[in-house]
């Protein structure tokens, strides 16, 4: 109830409630078009680690920072100068055993950090077309569900060295 110059008791208008849903909603839509002006995905610290001229397979790992309001997904990778096969790989627990396996897609959650790391989820370089060499500086094409294409750096570092 709203009090009139006269002192009056007067019925609250429909429409100043909706006036304040609406200047919320267009609060909120302002706020996501600002925060929507950057890339919806980046990825930090690519690295992969050098290779032994007999070694055909190798990994790399990096973190992807999702500056996204709705969840996506990484759905695959290609490294063409690096490897022939790429494949998006996670690490089960399976009762007391660790095992590595083809994943279809990695979960990349709202306004979050995914770490790909040794010994957790990683981008699985097979049929390698040279070895990764220490210092050596080669390109993924990493493809999401709702972002689309990432190119990414990713430096050869020695067996172990992890940033």
């Amino acid at each position: 109830m709203l009090t009139n110059a006269k002192g009056l008791r007067m019925k609250t208008p429909v429409g100043l409630g909706v006036i304040g849903i609406v200047t919320l909603i267009l609060t909120a839509l302002v706020a996501m078009i600002v925060l929507s002006k950057g890339p919806p995905l980046e990825a930090h610290d690519a690295y992969a680690f050098a290779t032994a001229p007999s070694q055909k397979n190798g990994a790399v790992f990096l973190q992807i920072q999702s500056h996204r309001f709705n969840h996506d997904r990484l759905l695959s990778a290609t490294a063409g100068n690096a490897a022939d096969r790429v494949e998006l790989h996670a690490h089960v627990m399976s009762g007391n055993t660790m095992s590595m396996r083809k994943v279809d897609a990695l979960d990349l959650p709202p306004g979050a950090v995914t770490t790909l790391s040794p010994g957790g989820d990683h981008v699985m370089l097979m049929d390698l077309k040279a070895p990764l060499q220490e210092g050596q500086v080669f390109k993924v094409i990493l493809r999401t569900e709702r972002s689309g294409v990432l190119t990414v750096p990713v430096l050869v570092r020695a067996p172990g060295d992890v940033p």
